[in-house]
């Protein structure tokens, strides 16, 4: 976790993330994404039905 104060200027927090891009690229491995567009889509009916039953039901004037 960082905290503004871990870093003295600008340049500190560029220089530390330029390691760690170049740590990254060295270790990072593919992995198989299996998350659909399926599961995207039930993700987000299932919002969507929590999200209108947080609702309060409006009357018709």
């Amino acid at each position: 976790m960082l905290t503004p104060n871990d870093f003295a200027c600008l340049e500190a927090v560029a220089e530390r993330l330029a390691n760690f891009e170049r740590h990254f690229e060295g270790i990072a491995r593919p992995f198989e994404w299996k998350f659909t567009r399926a599961n995207l889509n039930a993700l987000v009916a299932r919002m969507r039905d929590r999200w209108a039953q947080s609702q309060p039901l409006k009357l018709a004037a």
